[in-house]
């Protein structure tokens, strides 16, 4: 951005989602390992989300929407905390 377009990185406020196995749409590529623990899918969809905006933080991470339990879906939330720092 910064060369072609004059713009720096810290201008940018970019946001990203979490979101859940069941809100994935199948007929794409998942940016997670389905197979993985739900904080580890946290942690690879966030990996997929820098690397495809091409930067390396954003500025908030959502979650998209709850797990099918309120016990997951603290357990994603408490992961996202994480990437505070």
């Amino acid at each position: 951005l910064q060369t072609k377009h004059g713009i720096n990185r810290k201008d940018l406020f970019i946001q990203t989602k979490f979101t859940s196995l069941d809100g994935q749409d199948r007929t794409k590529p998942l940016p997670y390992d389905p197979r993985v623990s739900l904080p580890e899918q946290v942690r690879q969809s966030l990996s997929t989300s820098l690397q495809n905006l091409r930067t390396d933080y954003i500025d908030s991470l959502v979650l998209h929407g709850p797990e099918r339990t309120h016990e997951k879906t603290m357990e994603v939330y408490r992961e996202c905390e994480k990437f505070v720092d």
